[in-house]
């Protein structure tokens, strides 16, 4: 029998503060549709049986005993919600909320961690910095979604406008020579990182001179000090804040330091000294990192979202150039141009936090986006993305679903970003009704695909208890569908069992998934992405997504739901 994971949602309460734990559990396909416990009384700690061990990890004795009825009609969308007291004098300080200021890259300077060190580190989950290494940060979303800024970077990099802010520069060979003169100074060599630094900054001044000044809507003061007293590299923002940092190497092949990673230790030691746990919650603290690294310079985001988050923005590009082939220098140029329209929204954003002005401060853990266009158009779709309704992402690390609600009415809806997506096609299915209704659709900075649908209140253990009753109808409906948008030029690509759903309140109606890859065949060869290898999927390197391959799919399918069955018969 398949299990279901499940994800314990807590609310802790302590003496000083309060904070959320989630706890992954897991229940039986055939568990009950309800769970009802007695509500433990809120006054009684004994009840609770919390214990906190030496390196403030929270431990739940016993599960049975701390679920109960305090929110009804449980479970929630695949959440179990409990009520926590702590017991009587455990007090919970700022330390313990935010373990990862307790690490090694804030308590130490951050020149004197040496690589193998960082690597270390890096392998410690409260310690580590939120760079995908060595794994993915599944509980985080993309860059992209969680500040605009980091997607307006990305756009402009992607984009064919090499204007900024969309507009044609008053003196385009002004900003050229700037760019230019730091290229020639970027690629001599120095006697000390001091000497490059001191280049870097005179070289860096011109450009965001520039820019900053050239354009109205990047007219803001810029605030520089030393990121510490023995070192020569710069921040900028406010005396109180960062909104960038400048880290400064001699040469690529000379440090046993990881450049980034001080960045991101110099970033989170500011954030330490200068903001209250209290902000740290509500904001993000976006900022640029910049990287010399010789005759190279790497842009970075950077935000805290309870841990440090360093994303690379662009590969580390050449000053050098080879033989007069100066391709590196166009790319700098949008680089710079991308940077400043990111700088310009972080200081924008920043200067209207601190004077308390935002309505609704960035969630860090989600993604940014509330609203998208309304399908059928209509105005503006706005959604609230709900922390308690995350969608569980530990099996599907590039997928990127959050449940949410609507309006005054709070209805549920399911929010999908995706970078690529087939809306004429799922369209097509969900007016068969085989597929969930969309809501809204639009594009965000970054070039992510953001859908809402309906929410379907389904249980994966459904399909296998209906599968005797109903699977002919199943079979019948989804051979049916697939031929009708075949017959139309559309082809799914990904026709596998994990992408159908049973409705609760309907089985023997069978719905269709994930229309990420599908596309329209008349207005050219669909494929898979360069890096899908399932072999379920593809054979060898052929990548093309063909009407054989979507009906080989659903042929396994098929046979896979006839012998789930065959099983329940059986049984």
């Amino acid at each position: 029998m398949s299990t279901v994971h499940l994800v314990l949602w807590c609310l802790i309460e302590g003496d000083v503060t309060y904070f959320n734990v989630t706890v992954p559990v897991s229940r039986h396909s055939h568990r009950p549709h309800s769970v009802k416990v007695d509500a433990p009384a809120v006054d009684d700690p004994s009840s609770f049986r919390v214990n906190i061990d030496d390196e403030n990890v929270v431990h739940l004795n016993s599960a049975q005993e701390l679920i109960s009825n305090f929110w009804p009609d449980q479970p929630v969308h695949n959440r179990l919600h409990v009520y926590i007291k702590l017991p009587g004098g455990i007090a919970q300080h700022e330390q313990e909320m935010e373990p990862f200021l307790s690490g090694r890259f804030v308590k130490d300077a951050p020149s004197t961690v040496k690589s193998d060190e960082a690597c270390t580190v890096q392998k410690e989950f409260i310690e580590r910095i939120a760079n995908d290494r060595p794994d993915m940060d599944a509980h985080l979303p993309p860059i992209s979604l969680t500040y605009k800024g980091f997607g307006c970077f990305r756009a402009h990099m992607d984009s064919q406008n090499n204007h900024l802010m969309g507009r044609m520069p008053k003196s385009k060979a002004k900003s050229e020579a700037a760019i230019d003169e730091f290229l020639r100074e970027m690629s001599r060599f120095y006697d000390s990182e001091i000497n490059r630094a001191e280049s870097v900054r005179e070289s860096l001044n011109e450009i965001w001179r520039f820019y900053f000044q050239e354009y109205e809507p990047c007219k803001f003061p810029v605030y520089r000090r030393r990121l510490s007293s023995d070192d020569d590299d710069d921040a900028v923002g406010p005396p109180s804040l960062v909104e960038a940092l400048i880290k400064v190497k001699n040469e690529l092949g000379t440090t046993n330091r990881d450049g980034s990673v001080e960045l991101a230790a110099y970033y989170t030691q500011f954030l330490e000294s200068n903001t209250s746990q209290e902000s740290r919650q509500c904001f993000l603290f976006p900022a640029l990192g910049i990287l010399i690294l010789g005759a190279h310079i790497g842009f970075y985001a950077l935000s805290f979202t309870k841990v440090t988050r360093l994303v690379t923005l662009n590969p580390l590009l050449p000053a050098a150039t080879w033989s007069g082939d100066k391709w590196a220098r166009s790319t700098l140029m949008k680089a710079f141009q991308a940077a400043c329209i990111l700088q310009y929204h972080i200081n924008k954003d920043t200067a209207e936090f601190m004077a308390d002005r935002l309505p609704h401060p960035p969630k860090g853990d989600l993604p940014y986006v509330n609203e998208v266009p309304a399908h059928p158009p209509s105005g503006k779709l706005h959604f609230e993305t709900r922390v308690e309704g995350c969608q569980v992402k530990d099996h599907h690390l590039n997928r990127f679903i959050y449940s949410a609600t609507l309006g005054k009415k709070k209805d549920w809806v399911v929010v999908k970003f995706t970078k690529r997506y087939c809306l004429p096609l799922h369209l097509l299915c969900a007016e068969k009704k085989h597929a969930p209704r969309v809501l809204g659709y639009g594009v965000v900075h970054g070039g992510w695909h953001v859908i809402v649908m309906e929410w379907i209140e389904n249980d994966p253990s459904d399909r296998e208890n209906y599968a005797s009753k109903y699977f002919r109808r199943w079979s019948k409906d989804l051979k049916k569908l697939v031929d009708g948008f075949h017959e139309e030029g559309f082809v799914h690509g990904d026709l596998r069992d994990a992408n159908l759903i049973i409705l609760k309140k309907n089985p023997k109606r069978i719905m269709l998934l994930n229309f990420d890859w599908g596309g329209d065949v008349k207005s050219g060869a669909v494929h898979y992405p360069a890096a899908c290898r399932n072999s379920d999927l593809v054979d060898g390197y052929d990548l093309e997504i063909t009407v054989m391959r979507d009906n080989l799919a659903l042929d396994n399918t098929l046979r896979k739901l006839e012998a789930e069955r065959m099983e329940i018969d059986e049984d």
